[in-house]
């Protein structure tokens, strides 16, 4: 018979599991008093064309040597095994490290407060950077595109007087502003 009453010490089975749950914080800064949420921003998508190309040619590589051996397998076994083998090793090793860069690299975030910058970079059972710039130590903003296909994308990078430097930003002349505004600049 089962019975809805908690153990004699007072607590239940989940209170007590819960000791032994990972428990993560919650993601982003803690806001402190008198501080507001501006905007919250992830970097340009720019950041995944390189990669995706290179994950497009080694599959078509594996696609390549999975061919090659369906055109050995009638004369030359031991040549149609070995490409066999190759087609699915590329295909399961890129495919996994691709998967892998998607999920690391989704988790990067520009959250601007009215106190503050913050730039979070997580990258997955690898690092975890955090950048803070605090308006107190700095007095200008400088959103700079360096190249024709940050003009044409719209992305760029912000810079600092401190020496900080964050990349890949969408739209860094609206984001300057933004901060501007939250410094009291404009």
């Amino acid at each position: 018979m089962m019975t809805n009453e908690s153990p004699a010490n007072g607590l239940s089975l989940l209170s007590r599991l819960d000791r032994y749950w990972i428990k993560r914080p919650a993601p982003g800064p803690v806001l402190t008093a008198h501080e507001r949420l501006i905007c919250i921003s992830t970097e340009h998508w720019i950041k995944y064309v390189f990669p995706s190309l290179l994950y497009a040619l080694l599959m078509g590589t594996s696609a390549f040597f999975l061919y090659l051996a369906v055109l050995a397998a009638p004369s030359i076994h031991g040549l149609s095994l070995f490409f066999t083998v190759a087609a699915l090793a590329v295909f399961f090793l890129f495919h996994h490290w691709f998967f892998w860069f998607l999920l690391a690299e989704s988790q990067a975030h520009i959250i601007v407060t009215s106190r503050r910058i913050v730039y979070i970079h997580e990258r997955l059972l690898r690092q975890e950077e955090m950048v803070e710039v605090s308006f107190e130590k700095m007095k200008t903003v400088e959103a700079r595109k360096s190249n024709i296909l940050q003009i044409i994308l719209n992305y760029g990078s912000l810079d600092f007087e401190s020496k900080a430097k964050l990349t890949r930003v969408p739209h860094p002349g609206t984001l300057a502003m933004r901060i501007e505004q939250a410094m009291g600049m404009i």
